[in-house]
């Protein structure tokens, strides 16, 4: 946002879909590809089947060796290509799901050094809410460095020059790698167990739990309709606010800025029902597709991405929380990679839902369609009981039963 603000000749990218959720990588994906129409894109960029799906033409190299310089099916019929890089989207989605579980493990033992547990009184809500510092702090760090990382970086080209900044880069990455040495003992602790078997108790977890059944559809049904605006925005921009690519960028910058903003929120509401959370943020994005439909000026365009954002930084967080709360600690894991896979789907249909109403009606039409629909799953979440307490026990058998005291929302 920030880089288009400055209308550049040459957008230079690195690395724009780097820790990003499944759903905001398609999201930042299409944004991309679109850009790209207007301005000639530079992109950097590990996760080659994204690259894929955007580039002209792909240069790959590996450890400073170039192995593919052509079009990207050279790229994909490239042998070195496939050995080295094919799969990173995948590798991606299972270390954010993996960071996920492992953060609420490492709350749980912090809670457990301090004395309380599930058995305690009041110490299952003691582990509830050590799980949401944990989900909120990493939402909150995640919002922050995707603002901060781009402007920081061109900040360091600026005054050290592109070496020292890759430089600082790649000891940034060593010093992130050095601090998750001690997560291997908590990977193999399925090691034991085919992954069919690990897919069948996490499926049979969500038929066993029905508001977790229920929670899913849900956030699927909502993510779709969050998925839906990709299309539309860069069309309403130039076309229905004519604005240009600077417009474009202020609207981006003020709906990343919404994002932190929204997850500080959470952060500081770790104690407010998830129910209710959940409903707030998702109405909030709703809302804001809405008053970007209306919106008579980029002005007030960006104050609705501003809303927009942030119901999206409270949203999430929410509903990772939620599931955590509805799972058993030696499933969380395999729910999260659930999260993350449901991200990663349902853009599928969203894009092309977002495509196809662009194509037959305005992008304020598109954008008004959408918000309805994101605000009409707003009902959903309201309907739903979300427990204040979980009690998980695993059986002899392997079995995971889970039994919980609803509240309303």
């Amino acid at each position: 946002g920030l880089a288009l603000a400055s209308a550049p000749r040459l957008l230079l990218l690195d690395e724009p879909l780097a820790g990003l959720a499944a759903a905001e990588r398609e999201r930042v994906s299409q944004l991309v590809k679109r850009i790209s129409s207007e301005i000639p894109v530079l992109l950097v960029e590990h996760d080659i089947d994204r690259v894929f799906a955007l580039a002209d033409r792909v240069t790959v190299m590996n450890e400073g060796r170039v192995l593919v310089d052509g079009t990207a099916e050279d790229a994909r019929g490239s042998r070195a290509v496939q050995e080295i890089y094919i799969g990173t989207g995948t590798a991606a989605l299972a270390a954010s799901a993996l960071l996920r579980a492992e953060l609420a493990r490492a709350a749980r033992a912090e809670v457990a050094v301090d004395g309380a547990g599930p058995a305690d009184p009041g110490g299952e809500e003691a582990v509830h809410e050590a799980e949401r510092t944990a989900n909120a702090l990493l939402n909150v760090g995640f919002s922050a460095t995707f603002m901060l990382g781009p402007a920081l970086g061109s900040l360091l080209v600026a005054g050290a020059g592109a070496p020292a900044a890759l430089f600082i880069d790649a000891v940034s990455f060593l010093a992130c790698g050095a601090l998750l040495t001690d997560l291997h003992p908590h990977v193999e602790e399925a090691a034991g167990q085919s992954v069919r078997a690990r897919l069948q108790a996490a499926w049979q977890h969500v038929n066993d739990v029905p508001v977790l059944r229920r929670l899913l559809l849900t956030e699927a049904l909502a993510l779709v309709f969050f998925e839906a605006a990709a299309p539309v925005e860069v069309a309403y921009a130039k076309a229905a606010l004519q604005v240009g690519n600077s417009g474009y960028g202020l609207l981006l910058t003020s709906w990343g800025i919404g994002v932190v903003l929204g997850s500080a929120a959470f952060a500081r509401a770790v104690t407010r029902p998830l129910g209710m959370m959940l409903s707030v943020g998702t109405l909030a994005v709703g809302s804001a597709y809405v008053g970007l439909a209306a919106a008579p000026s980029l002005a007030v365009a960006c104050a609705a991405a501003l809303v927009g954002g942030a119901g999206q930084g409270v949203q999430w967080a929410s509903l990772i929380s939620a599931v955590q709360q509805l799972t058993p600690p030696d499933l969380h894991g395999r729910m999260m990679g659930a999260v993350e896979s449901l991200g990663a789907l349902s853009p599928a249909i969203g894009l092309s839902l977002g495509g196809i109403l662009t194509a037959l009606t305005s992008p304020r039409a598109a954008l008004l369609a959408v918000g309805l629909g994101a605000a009409a799953t707003t009902t959903a979440f309201v309907r739903l009981s979300l427990p204040r307490s979980r009690v998980a026990n695993t059986d002899a058998a392997g079995e995971h039963s889970t039994s919980s005291v609803p509240s309303t929302p």
